[in-house]
């Protein structure tokens, strides 16, 4: 991720670098190994563990950008919700569209919800 880069950018780093793990030819596998945990607590548990593991790593290069605590997990939790979102849309996709597609699609919707969030309140004093 290249210092400096904005909000968007640190996304799509992080749903680019991930990309990699679900190549078109894989998704039959990864089909069927979301059916597995989705059928399996401690699976599911697992999981959660490593997307933890993955929002740390995240929130942790974000704040070595010279980012604060607050964008920091922001960031880590919405590559998150992105990452979960694309692959879930990926896998279930009757098209086969790639993971990328999904990924940059769903990075598009994240960009435009945020940007309908309220710009900071103006300070009184």
């Amino acid at each position: 991720m290249a210092p400096g880069a904005p909000p968007a950018g640190v996304l799509k780093a992080v749903l680019d670098a991930v990309g990699v793990f679900f190549p078109q030819e894989h998704r039959s596998t990864s089909v069927a190994r979301a059916t597995v945990i989705a059928m399996n607590a401690e699976l599911r548990e697992r999981e959660l563990l490593k997307s933890a593991e993955l929002a740390g790593a995240v929130e942790s290069a974000v704040r070595e950008q010279g980012r604060g605590e607050v964008a920091a997990r922001f960031l880590a939790t919405l590559a998150l919700l992105a990452l979960d979102t694309a692959h879930r849309r990926w896998i279930a996709d009757p098209d086969g569209r790639s993971y990328g597609e999904h990924a940059h699609e769903t990075l598009d919707e994240l960009v435009v919800q945020a940007s309908e969030l309220p710009g900071p309140r103006a300070r009184k004093g």
